[in-house]
C-alpha cells in the first residue's frame, strides 16, 4: 500500500544513508556487552532484520 506523501517524509531514503555506513550493511555481531565487557559469542545464531526502515519512492523497506 503506498505511504501518504506527509508519511512518507518521515522517513530517509536509503540514499540518504552515508556511504560509510552502508557499506557496513549487512553486519554480523559476534560479540554482546556485560558490565563494560565484550564478550565473544559461540551460541547459536539467527538473522534478524532491523524495525528501522528506509523510503523506496513510496514505500518502506527494512
Amino acid at each position: 500500500m503506498p505511504l501518504s506523501p506527509a508519511l512518507a517524509d518521515l522517513f530517509p531514503s536509503a540514499s540518504a544513508i552515508p556511504a560509510d555506513y552502508a557499506a557496513a550493511l549487512p553486519c554480523d555481531s559476534k560479540e554482546y556487552l556485560i558490565g563494560g565487557e565484550l564478550r565473544a559469542w559461540g551460541g547459536p545464531m539467527q538473522e534478524i532484520h532491523s524495525p528501522i526502515l528506509v523510503r523506496e519512492g513510496q514505500e518502506l523497506q527494512p
